[in-house]
């Protein structure tokens, strides 16, 4: 088998193949795994966000978190963090509506009026907030102790990993694939496609109908801090306007918005060439980073 992507989808898909007994080839077109949305996660274990199916895949990755089989991690995935929505008095009903759904799972919220959450959070001004939501059980997740558990596991049970080698062509026989990747051509009965913004690039090589995959770009940036920060729970916007979360002794901060963009690494357009195999448009300027 073929599993194309080394973001946190193909690691962990080639991890549970080869649990099965598969013998499965990892591609990545990358020069280093999880470069793109996979490293750039926000890294939050949040029973309840999302629609109510990502909430119950969710809660069904826990056993996993809390208890990773043996080898495959040196230190735990999940520490305590907390999350709190918060909104100006006009969001109010927002804020009942997060209140209210946290309510139907494992880890209910509870309210807060805006002296509480800016005890918490001291940077939060009183005459913004109308109140916000508490909810103590979301947690750190190490994203990038998760993707190489899943890598590590993978190589140990004999999986194959390689890098630098963007799919170029896909071709099916009566009964195999042939995956042109980089210089080499591979033969394979299964062919997963874990592409994440590039899926619908890589389904159309193998002459899939597009599924209308619309990647969306988010901006992310740093601002420097100090220790105080640390034990600050992740704060959001109660209609998604904008998210910060402790990041060391920095914030982490993001616009949370949802721009329609090309497959592409948004970091690197201000080379003058390419970035990476998978970049196709140089010299265009962004600051922005997707998430």
């Amino acid at each position: 088998m073929v599993v194309i992507g080394g973001g946190i989808a193909g690691a962990s898909v080639a991890y549970e193949l080869v649990e099965a007994g598969c013998t499965v080839t990892l591609l990545e077109a990358e020069p280093v795994l999880a470069s793109h949305s996979t490293g750039r996660s926000a890294a939050l274990y949040f029973e309840n966000y999302g629609a109510l199916p990502n909430r119950a895949l969710t809660r069904a990755s826990r056993p996993f978190f809390d208890e990773p089989p043996d080898g495959l991690v040196d230190h735990p995935l999940l520490v305590k963090r907390g999350a709190m929505w918060i909104g100006t008095p006009d969001q109010e009903q927002s804020l009942r509506t997060h209140l209210a759904e946290s309510e139907t799972g494992s880890h209910p919220g509870r309210w807060l009026g805006p002296s509480q959450a800016r005890a918490l959070v001291p940077v939060l001004r009183l005459d913004y907030l109308g109140g916000a939501v508490i909810e103590p059980e979301a947690l750190d997740l190490d994203v990038a102790g998760l993707h190489q558990a899943f890598v590590r596991g993978f190589r140990r049970g004999g999986g194959t990993v390689r890098v630098s080698a963007p799919v170029e062509r896909l071709h099916r026989s009566a009964s195999q694939w042939t995956i042109v990747a980089g210089d080499d051509a591979i033969r394979s009965d299964v062919v997963v496609n874990a592409a994440g913004a590039w899926g619908d690039v890589i389904g159309s090589m193998a002459g899939a109908q597009p599924v209308g995959l619309l990647p969306m770009r988010r901006t992310a940036f740093t601002v420097p801090g100090d220790g105080a920060y640390r034990n600050w729970p992740l704060v959001a916007d109660a209609d998604n306007q904008f998210y910060f979360r402790p990041d060391g002794t920095q914030l982490l901060c993001s616009l949370a918005e949802e721009r329609v963009s090309p497959p592409e690494d948004a970091r690197c357009r201000s080379r003058s060439r390419p970035c990476s195999p998978t970049c196709p448009t140089p010299g265009r300027r962004s600051t922005a980073a997707t998430d």
